[in-house]
């Protein structure tokens, strides 16, 4: 266990992020959205501990290597710094919900030095560019017979993105749903990388397009961003790829700031500061609040036909309608949130658990840092959707799966 002398200035990255998130938090979240609960109030006490925890978990990352310290950095900036920094500054976000996803970097850091071979039980195909291609195709039919050729070009604007939500929803049903899930958030993004790999470039240019066509007709920016992620094949260097992440988070709050007092437009800043870091922080307060002495033990889910469940609607459009007065808006959160709802604080102890195994699972199968963008959206899906909702219908488990299958590249393989 040695912290190698890189870590330690990307600790100090760490820590300029954390300033920088934390006058975003003050000067922008808490002035132009204090509508939704966002409000700055400085305690002596909160500030300390709340510097403690994030101590803890950047020396508990630090610990890590490759892979591991790709997902424990990627948790450390989604997760830590702003719910952290939501506990030192917002009196009503208790210690537990910074102290969680805290515990989960530490864990995560710990099981990387437990050592489980199990690896040897998969049969790796060969054909892996084949297999994949076929997987994309079979799955694709059924979706483009749904769609056709409904699309709207006006969401490579990113506008009317919820409205081509709403009716593109409508158009699948619970099978082709599950499979539009698992195509452009598991298959497209691992049919892209892999066309890098072998340079088959007309088959890149028609992975391409096929993503672009199933961003038009349902709206989803992860579906867009996947894209972006595939960027990460020409980094080929966990370490390199970790160093981005961390440096890249910090001028991309730094940025935004300085482009809200340069124009005057919040766009930029309140898309990529107050969205991806503090929505889903004070969205887990929320979900705290309502569920702290009801749980639904997956009544929703798939105990739904030995549980009653006792809500007029499901749980994500009931915090849309409680918390931002929008009845339609489906306000889904992350591991912690769920966690919450179903069980209390077990069950977040419980989803930690999950988290931990599933990235130990991952991690043994030895990915190539090609891959990381896939990584990247993984964590983002665990901080936005319920746990079981990421593994099954956002195609988390798939991941596993087609890592073991398909994804390792063994000395002793020749790969076609």
């Amino acid at each position: 266990m040695k912290i190698e002398r890189f870590k330690i200035f990307d600790m100090f990255w760490f820590l300029g992020l954390m300033l920088a998130a934390t006058f975003s938090y003050k000067n922008f979240v808490c002035v132009y959205y204090s509508g939704i609960g966002f409000d700055f109030e400085f305690d002596m006490l909160r500030f300390i501990s709340g510097s403690i925890l994030i101590l803890i978990a950047l020396f508990f990352n630090s610990l890590q290597r490759d892979i591991y310290y790709l997902i424990g950095s990627l948790f450390t900036i989604l997760m830590v710094i702003p719910n952290v920094i939501m506990y030192q500054y917002k009196p009503e976000v208790t210690f537990l919900m910074a102290f969680y996803p805290v515990l989960l970097v530490v864990l995560l850091s710990l099981s990387s030095f437990v050592n489980i071979e199990f690896d040897r039980l998969f049969k790796i195909t060969s054909y892996k560019m084949a297999t994949i291609s076929v997987l994309i195709i079979a799955i694709l039919i059924p979706i483009a017979l749904s769609y056709k050729l409904n699309v709207n070009f006006r969401t490579l604007l990113l506008e009317d993105i919820y409205q081509v939500r709403q009716e593109g929803v409508k158009q699948l049903n619970s099978i082709t749903h599950y499979l539009y899930q698992w195509l452009v958030k598991i298959l497209m993004p691992v049919g892209l990388v892999l066309a890098l790999k072998y340079r088959q470039r007309a088959l890149f240019v028609i992975f391409l397009l096929i993503q672009i066509y199933l961003f038009m007709v349902q709206g989803h920016k992860t579906v867009f961003i996947s894209v972006f992620l595939t960027a990460f094949y020409f980094i080929k260097d966990f370490k390199a790829q970790t160093r981005l992440l961390i440096v890249g988070s910090f001028f991309m709050v730094f940025l935004s700031h300085l482009a809200t007092y340069a124009t005057g437009n919040l766009f930029i800043e309140s898309v990529l500061v107050r969205r991806v870091l503090f929505v889903p922080a004070i969205n887990n307060l929320f979900y705290f609040e309502f569920f702290d002495e009801q749980h639904l033990y997956y009544s929703y889910s798939f105990l739904k036909s030995f549980i009653d469940y006792p809500l007029a609607i499901e749980p994500q459009y009931l915090m849309g309608q409680l918390y931002y007065g929008e009845p339609e808006m489906s306000v889904n959160n992350g591991w912690m949130s769920d966690g919450m709802m179903n069980i209390g604080h077990l069950g977040i102890v419980f989803n930690i658990f999950v988290a931990v195994v599933y990235f130990k699972l991952l991690t043994k199968a030895q990915l190539s840092p090609i891959f990381s963008g896939l990584l990247v959206l993984i964590v983002f899906t665990l901080i936005s959707s319920y746990l079981f909702t990421a593994m099954l219908t956002h195609g988390l488990f798939l991941f596993v799966v087609l890592a073991y299958l398909v994804l390792r590249y063994p000395k002793q393989i020749t790969t076609k």
